[in-house]
């Protein structure tokens, strides 16, 4: 008991010295506090004290007198809070959000040395998916941009990119501008929901992909501007050592089990003079291997499959299609042929009768032979060699020869037959003889390696000069295309070990004019080598989902340093994709060259963007007219005005594979008359084609003459030689006539795409050599009237005379003497009528087109009877009407084609394609502001009767009625408030 009492007392006067020491504390702390000069440093150290249980929660808000509060350290668009971001030696840079980083690290042996960060969400809706960091001082100054589809161009030889993503630097010294670009091609950005392996919370991670870097350096002295370019594409591997702007192979690269070169005629129209190929050798690793013998089999391009199966019911041979996109090689009957002549029975998995007929198997050591559409297939069995480094083909070669290289690798499974054992490559050319050598003059042996492609530069210096009326502007360029074969020791890939293989090629430009008070002069000096390259072929490693687009079945895909986009819009012609379009194609808005005579960035030909040519539609066809009428200097020969012609090309600023000069001078006589002459000729380096044309232009243009608002006559005479094919792209209305040069299925539309254009039906057109020699003859004349105020009148007529003389040409076809012409008339007429609200406008359109052979048969005495090739005629009248019912509502009636005036249709030729149609449209249109928005609400009825002429077309027959409801919103100052 005694014991616990001194316990108790000890314990309170513990309690009783501490509270005194903490009253002390507190007290001290006050005078401190209240002592001029007493600071606190830091945070509390003790919260202030809660005696109660209850845990502390938010209150409840009333924001009925108080604005409305997000949570703290929120920033739209983001949900969550800011952190501090750090530089690389620990300073801190800002506190806020990443929205893009890119880093690359090399030879570190990890999974993933790419990796490209994109806050997507942020940095599509807000930054319009381009971020921009700039600062300058006088004469200095620089931007720093990361965006997606940026523009980036150099010169039209090296760079030129409407769809560039990435990084780009430039730079403005008092003497110098300069760009630095770079872009990772593969997986550059999110879209895909799918997981997948290498994207972790937005980080887009790669080991393997395609890089571009550019480079531009320019400067000024006085009054010449010097360039220097450079770009570079090329295949890296981060996470190993022995990259470089060379290249490398991709890792998943197949061992290579066949390889096949095939010789052929470079030009098979006139089918002779071909390839002419003997004394074949392979060196692998620098040694001739004559152990490996060639297998060599000759057949026509033409021929099909014997590849297949005979059915035991009928004997019916029944072919297999393996070959996939047309021009792949006949890689399965090679096989079966080969083990056939090896004594194997191949009757199960061919016509064997057919196999043996159709693929000729050539002895060793003979002359081989390729004329026409014939080719000559060496095969190498390449299984049974272990280490494959390098490998060249040897051959003595002559006349006009063309060389190309495929292979087959094995495909994983257990596929018996030949045609699902083996995936083959695309025809890869190696050689190409210049001109059309005939006669064994440029015989010689020639060697070429084969690889897969790793790498490309290109680079150039360009030139212009201006000073007072003279200017000048020139560009030499080079291209580098570097390969290496996929090395294999054994089943195990040595790509490393394998050396570079390079092709250089040229081009190059030079062209001046010289301005007189009077008129000008000038000329045209340029060389594009076929072997100018600025297209990488590429092929995709590892997943696929959301990589870059273009990437096909095959795995492979292009990457263009200059691209095919003749409109010069956002979006290329050849497959890059628009913004966040997460899919591969053409130019997904359309090509419409010189059609938007408005500038209001829609086109003139497609205005309500439906997928129909406007020129089809009803009510909208009195404005628009199809290419076929549009009138436009032709330099290439192929009857589609330069100006609306869709290539299908990389937009060089001369054709490839052509060298040539052209020679002008213009005189202004008055300020309305002109004249111009010039001659030009243009020569295919590797192919036999040219175009030669000498030719005149005399023109008038004038306007605002009474009357007469506007007057455009022009007649163009010239003197042509061409034999280049240059197709194009376009929508016909018709089927292009084949009617004059049987082909025999050659290629005609080699190099041109076939693009999927906005409108259906857009193809590929081929150009059928019309002008081989020619006296050409056109005459354009345009009218503009405004005869009486309400009444306006607008006609067009073009006539082309074509004096084909008689001749022999090139490539063996003989052309007898005849005269095409070519007949276009445009008339259209707009009368426009008011009866107090009630305003009513008739409106009447007619349209004539006709292609006539005026030497089609020879009558006796020397006389001949002209054929109609085409021949049509289009009348479109037109009844428009409106009355506004109330302040904001309108009534419109429409009418195209009306009781004995029906919109007509009538074709001489094709005679099922006339027909009459009468269409209406009664609308009550309202227009209205809404919440500052401009809305339009229209209710329709349609009526649409279609007849053809045709007995056979009734089933196309069309009467139909239709009810629509619509509502647009726009945007008061894009246009008229109400």
């Amino acid at each position: 008991m005694h014991s616990e009492l001194n316990n108790l007392r000890s314990t309170t006067t513990y309690i009783s010295r501490f509270s005194i020491s903490l009253v002390a504390f507190i007290v001290a702390s006050s005078v401190m506090a209240e002592t001029p000069g007493g600071r606190v440093d830091g945070p509390d150290e003790l919260a202030s004290g809660n005696l109660l249980l209850r845990a502390q929660t938010p209150a409840y808000v009333n924001y009925a007198h108080h604005n409305f509060a997000n949570y703290r350290n929120h920033a739209t668009p983001y949900a969550d809070h800011p952190r501090a971001y750090y530089g690389a030696m620990g300073d801190q840079l800002v506190t806020g959000y990443e929205i893009f980083s890119w880093t690359e690290n090399r030879g570190l042996d990890e999974e993933y040395g790419s990796a490209i960060y994109k806050d997507i969400n942020v940095f599509r809706p807000i930054f319009d998916h381009v971020m921009v960091g700039r600062d300058g001082y006088g004469d200095w100054g620089y931007s720093l941009i990361v965006a997606d589809d940026l523009i980036a161009r150099f010169t039209p030889l090296t760079l030129s990119k409407a769809a560039f993503h990435g990084v780009r630097l430039d730079a403005h010294l008092p003497r110098l501008q300069f760009s630095l670009l770079g872009s990772r091609f593969e997986r550059p950005w999110h879209w895909t929901e799918i997981p997948t392996p290498w994207m972790v919370e937005n980080v887009h991670l790669a080991d393997t992909s395609t890089m571009m870097l550019g480079a531009r350096a320019q400067t000024e002295i006085g009054a010449l501007k010097l360039g220097l370019n450079g770009a570079n594409l090329h295949v890296y591997q981060s996470s190993q050592p022995d990259n470089s702007l060379k290249g490398v192979i991709r890792p998943t690269y197949p061992r290579i089990s066949w390889l096949g070169v095939r010789f052929s005629d470079d030009s098979p129209m006139d089918g002779k003079g071909g390839a002419v190929v003997q004394d074949l050798k392979i060196i692998i690793n620098g040694e001739e291997r004559p152990d490996i013998t060639s297998h060599v089999i000759q057949h026509n391009s033409l021929v099909k499959t014997a590849v297949g199966t005979i059915s035991s019911a009928t004997g019916e041979f029944r072919p297999l299609s393996y070959r996939g996109r047309s021009g792949l090689s006949f890689y399965a009957d090679y096989l079966y042929r080969i083990q056939h002549e090896q004594g194997l029975d191949v009757s199960r998995n061919t016509n064997t009768e057919l196999l043996v007929d159709t693929f000729e198997m050539k002895p060793l050591g003979a002359v081989f032979e390729a004329d026409g559409e014939d080719w000559v297939i060496a095969l190498y069995d390449l299984r049974e060699v272990p280490v494959i480094e390098q490998i060249e083909i040897e051959a003595l070669v002559g006349n006009d020869y063309r060389i190309d290289v495929f292979f087959l690798t094995l495909l994983p499974g257990r596929a018996k037959d030949e045609a699902r054992r083996w995936t083959t490559s695309s025809w890869i050319n190696r050689l190409r003889a210049p001109g059309n050598i005939q006669d064994l003059t440029n015989l010689k042996r020639v060697r070429f390696s084969f690889g897969e492609t790793t790498g490309l530069f290109t680079y150039s210096a360009d030139a212009e000069f201006t000073a007072g009326n003279l200017e000048v502007k020139a560009e030499y360029a080079r291209a580098a295309q570097f390969s290496r074969y996929p090395s294999y020791d054994g089943e195990t890939p040595v790509f490393h070990e394998a050396p570079h293989a390079v092709e250089h090629a040229t081009a190059y430009f030079i062209n001046a004019n010289r301005r007189f008070e009077r008129g000008l002069a000038g000329g045209e000096l340029f060389a594009l080598n076929p072997g100018y390259r600025t297209r990488m072929f590429s092929r995709r490693d590892g997943p696929s989902n959301g990589e870059y687009v273009g990437v096909g079945r095959s795995g492979m895909f292009t990457v263009d340093l200059v691209e095919d986009n003749d409109d010069g819009d956002q979006m290329s012609e050849n497959g890059h994709r628009a913004i966040g379009t997460p899919t591969h194609g053409g130019d997904l808005n359309g090509v419409f060259l010189n059609q938007d005579v408005d500038n209001d960035g829609i086109p003139d030909t497609n205005r309500n963007f439906n997928g129909t040519p406007d020129w089809d539609e009803p009510f909208f066809m009195f404005d628009v007219d199809p290419n076929e009428y549009a009138y436009g200097l032709d330099r290439n020969n192929n009857d589609e005005p330069d100006p609306r012609e869709d290539d299908g090309n990389a937009d060089y600023p001369y054709d490839a594979d052509q060298r040539g000069f052209h020679l002008f001078a213009q005189f202004n006589a008055t300020d309305h008359w002109s004249a111009s002459i010039g001659h030009y000729q243009a020569s295919q380096i590797a192919g036999p084609g040219r175009n030669h044309v000498s030719y005149s232009l005399l023109t008038y243009r004038r306007q605002g003459v009474g009357k007469m608002r506007r007057l455009v006559f022009e007649n163009n005479l010239r003197r042509v030689k061409d034999n280049i094919q240059d197709p194009y792209v376009s929508n016909k209305q018709r089927p292009t006539l084949g009617l004059y040069f049987d082909y025999r299925g050659y290629e005609a539309v080699r190099g041109a795409i076939q693009q999927a254009l906005i409108f259906r039906g857009a193809s590929t057109q081929t150009d059928f050599l019309l002008y081989q020699n020619s006296v050409v003859n056109e005459t354009n004349l345009e009218t503009d009237l405004r005869l009486l105020p309400r009444l306006e009148l607008d006609q067009r007529f073009r006539v082309r005379f074509n004096w084909q003389q008689e001749s022999n040409l090139p490539g063996g076809i003989s052309q007898r003497q005849r005269r095409l012409d070519y007949w276009t008339a445009i008339s259209r007429a707009t009368y426009t009528w008011h009866l107090g609200r009630l305003m009513v406008r008739p409106r009447l359109k007619l349209m004539l087109l006709r292609l006539v052979d005026q030497h089609a048969d020879r009558l006796p005495g020397g006389k001949y009877n002209s054929r109609r090739l085409i021949s049509e005629y289009r009348i479109i009248p037109i009844l428009l009407a409106s009355y506004p019912i109330m302040p904001r509502t309108d009534l419109k009636l429409g009418l195209q084609g009306f009781g004995p005036a029906p919109y007509r249709v009538k074709d001489q030729v094709d005679k099922s394609r006339s027909f009459e149609q009468r269409i209406g449209f009664l609308t009550v249109t309202n227009r209205s502001l809404y919440f500052g928005y401009d809305l339009h609400t229209t209710i329709g009825l349609e009526r649409n009767r279609r007849n053809f002429d045709a007995p056979l077309r009734k089933t196309s027959n069309v009467d139909t009625w239709s009810f629509f409801v619509r509502a647009l919103i726009g945007f008061t100052e894009y246009g008229r408030a109400i």
